[in-house]
C-alpha cells in the first residue's frame, strides 16, 4: 500500500511540472508574440485665470493630451519581412545604428551609438536606447517663468531572439503662451469611428517593417454655457488602437 501511494505521489509531481513547463512555454509564446497597445486622449476645458502683469481675469480653452504606445514586434515576423535583425546589429555595432518610426501624425528619427546624450547601448545582439524630447513649459500668462518637461519619451530596445520592443509616451498642451508635444491620431479623427492605419518602423537601411492597426475614434461634445465662450463645445476625445486581423491566405 506505501508502494502505490509513492507510486500515486510520484504521478501526480510529474503531472505538476509538465502544467509548469507547459505554462512556461505559453508564456514564452505570449512575450514574443506581436502586440500593440495604444491609448490616446485630448480634452478641451474652459479655464481661467489672472494676468498678474495686467492686473485682469482672462479666459480661455485650455486643450491638454496625452499618449501611450507599446508594441512588440516578433522574431517570426521580422523574418516574414525579411529584416534580418542579427545583420542590422552586426553592422551597426560599431558605426551606430539609426531609427524611423511613424504612428499617425508622429515621425521620429534618431541614432543610436552616435549621440551622447542619448542613454543607449548597442551589441552585436541586441539595442536599447531612450530618447526624451525636452520643451519649456510656461509657468505664467506672460510666460516669464519656464519650466523644462519632457514632452515625449520614446525607447526602443530588443535583440536578435527576442525581437523588438518599442515604447512611447508624451504629453500635450496648448493654453495662452503654452503650444508644445506632439499628437498621434486626435487630429486625423473627425467622428467615432475606426480607420485602418501602418505603423512603421526602419532600422538602418533594412526593408520597413509595416503594420496594419485598425484605430477606434470616441468623442463626447458638451457646449459652453457661460461667457464670451458661450455656444462653443468642449471636446472629449478617446483613441485606442490594436493591431489588425491578418489577411486571408
Amino acid at each position: 500500500m506505501q508502494s502505490l501511494n509513492l507510486f500515486g505521489r510520484i504521478i501526480r509531481c510529474c503531472f505538476c511540472l509538465s502544467l509548469a513547463a507547459l505554462a512556461l512555454v505559453l508564456t514564452s509564446a505570449a512575450v514574443r508574440a506581436d502586440s500593440l497597445r495604444l491609448t490616446e486622449t485630448r480634452s478641451d476645458k474652459l479655464k481661467c485665470g489672472m494676468d498678474r502683469s495686467l492686473g485682469e481675469r482672462f479666459c480661455g480653452i485650455s486643450t491638454t493630451g496625452k499618449f501611450n504606445l507599446t508594441l512588440s514586434i516578433s522574431p517570426a515576423t521580422l523574418r516574414s519581412l525579411e529584416v534580418d535583425l542579427a545583420s542590422v546589429l552586426a553592422a551597426a555595432a560599431e558605426g551606430g545604428l539609426s531609427v524611423s518610426f511613424s504612428v499617425g501624425l508622429y515621425q521620429f528619427n534618431g541614432e543610436v551609438g552616435q549621440d551622447a546624450d542619448v542613454d543607449s547601448s548597442l551589441t552585436e545582439t541586441s539595442v536599447n536606447a531612450t530618447w526624451t524630447d525636452l520643451q519649456e513649459k510656461c509657468l505664467d500668462q506672460g510666460c516669464a517663468e519656464t519650466k523644462t518637461i519632457p514632452a515625449s519619451v520614446m525607447k526602443v530596445s530588443g535583440s536578435v531572439d527576442k525581437g523588438l520592443l518599442i515604447r512611447l509616451k508624451g504629453t500635450r498642451l496648448s493654453y495662452g503662451a503654452n503650444d508644445y508635444g506632439e499628437v498621434l491620431f486626435t487630429d486625423s479623427c473627425s467622428t467615432t469611428g475606426t480607420f485602418d492605419e501602418t505603423v512603421s518602423l526602419i532600422l538602418a537601411d533594412s526593408l520597413p517593417i509595416d503594420l496594419p492597426v485598425t484605430v477606434l475614434c470616441q468623442f463626447r461634445e458638451r457646449e459652453i454655457r457661460r461667457g464670451d465662450f458661450e455656444g462653443e463645445s468642449l471636446t472629449r476625445e478617446r483613441i485606442s488602437a490594436r493591431l489588425a486581423a491578418p489577411e486571408a491566405p
